[in-house]
C-alpha cells in the first residue's frame, strides 16, 4: 500500500519557496513589434548599401566618367507592351523619346560638326544591349529634322533592323543605292558595292539589311574593300549609321569602325558592368577606333539616382504662365 500511495503523490519534495517578483511583469508586443521592425529597417539598409557597394553595373553617368569617354544620352526604358503593339520606332514616339533622342543627335553632330556625310559605327559591349534598337530611333530622329539617312546592318552573325522596321513599316519600297539593279544584303553588298539596293523603310530613312546570318562574318569584312564601299554609298546622305556586332562577341566591329569617322558605344543600365566597357575600349583603342561617346540605354527613370527626361516640357496651349 505505502508503494502505491507514493507512486500517485509523486517522490518529489520542495528544496526553496518561488521568488516572488517585486512588481507585476506584463508582456509589450507593441513594445516588442517596434524592436523588431527597426532591427528589419536597419538590417534590409545594411543589405542595400552592402548590394550598392559591389554593383558595379552601369546606372548614371558618374559610372562612367573615370574613362575619359563623355556621355552623350541617356535613354528611357520602352514598355515592352508598347514594342510589341507599336514597334521599336513607333513605340520610341509614343514613349516621348523625342527629347533624349534630340539631345544625342544635337551631340553627335555637334561633335562631328565639318565632317561631310559622316559614318558612325554604333555599337556596345554585348548582346542585348539595345544598339539595334537605338540606331533605329537615331535614324529616325535625324530623319524627323529632314536629313537623309542610311542604315547599314553589319552584325552578319544576328542582324537585327530588317525585324525592327517590318514590325514599324509593311510597306518599304527598294530603290538603288549604287549602280544597276544588283544585291540586297550587306554581304552581297561588301562582295559587289557597285549595284546595290536598298528598301526605304520611311520617308529620308534607308536601310540595308544584314541578310541571313552567316558563321564566318570576319571573313565577309576582311576580303572586302569596306572604304571603298562606304565612300560610295554615303554620298547621298547626310549620315550614315552603322549596326555593328557588340565588340566583346565577335572582332567585326574593331574591323568595321575603323573605316568609319566615329563609333558610338551603348551601354544597358543596370545590365553592364564598368569591368566590361573598360574591356570593350581597350580593344577599341588598340584597333584605332575614335569612340565618341556613351549612351545609357533603358534608363529606369523611377530610381532617383537616374537621369532621364521624365519631366513634362509640352507646347503652351493657352493662359498665361510666371
Amino acid at each position: 500500500m505505502q508503494l502505491l500511495e507514493d507512486s500517485v503523490a509523486g517522490v518529489l519534495s520542495s528544496l526553496s519557496a518561488a521568488v516572488e517578483p517585486l512588481r507585476p511583469v506584463a508582456p509589450k508586443p507593441l513594445r516588442n513589434a517596434a524592436l523588431a521592425g527597426l532591427l528589419g529597417v536597419l538590417l534590409a539598409t545594411g543589405i542595400v548599401a552592402l548590394l550598392t557597394v559591389l554593383d558595379r553595373t552601369i546606372r548614371s553617368e558618374d559610372d562612367l566618367l573615370t574613362l575619359d569617354v563623355p556621355t552623350l544620352a541617356v535613354i528611357p526604358r520602352l514598355r515592352q507592351r508598347d514594342i510589341i503593339f507599336s514597334g521599336i520606332v513607333r513605340a520610341a514616339r509614343q514613349a516621348g523619346l523625342y527629347e533624349a533622342i534630340g539631345f544625342l543627335r544635337v551631340n553627335l553632330m555637334t561633335t562631328l560638326a565639318g565632317k561631310p556625310h559622316p559614318v558612325v559605327m554604333v555599337t556596345s559591349t554585348a548582346p542585348g544591349e539595345g544598339k539595334s534598337s537605338l540606331t533605329a530611333t537615331l535614324a529616325d530622329g535625324f530623319a524627323s529634322s529632314g536629313q537623309r539617312v542610311l542604315i547599314i546592318d553589319a552584325d552578319l552573325r544576328r542582324g537585327t533592323q530588317a525585324a525592327v522596321w517590318k514590325k514599324y513599316d509593311e510597306g518599304g519600297r527598294w530603290h538603288q543605292l549604287s549602280g544597276q539593279g544588283g544585291v540586297r544584303t550587306t554581304r552581297e553588298a561588301l562582295a559587289d558595292p557597285h549595284n546595290v539596293q536598298v528598301i526605304q523603310v520611311e520617308d529620308n530613312v534607308d536601310m540595308l539589311p544584314a541578310g541571313p546570318g552567316v558563321q564566318d562574318s570576319l571573313g565577309v569584312f576582311n576580303q572586302a574593300d569596306i572604304a571603298g564601299a562606304l565612300a560610295l554609298w554615303r554620298q547621298n546622305y547626310d549620315i550614315v549609321l552603322i549596326d555593328s556586332a557588340p565588340l566583346l562577341a565577335l572582332a567585326d566591329g574593331l574591323v568595321v569602325g575603323v573605316h568609319t569617322d566615329a563609333v558610338l558605344m551603348v551601354t544597358e543600365y543596370g545590365r553592364t558592368n564598368v569591368q566590361s566597357v573598360r574591356s570593350a575600349l581597350r580593344r577599341a583603342e588598340r584597333a584605332g577606333l575614335n569612340i565618341l561617346g556613351f549612351v545609357i540605354n533603358k534608363s529606369d527613370a523611377r530610381e532617383g539616382n537616374s537621369y532621364g527626361y521624365s519631366y513634362s516640357y509640352a507646347p503652351k496651349t493657352s493662359g498665361v504662365s510666371a
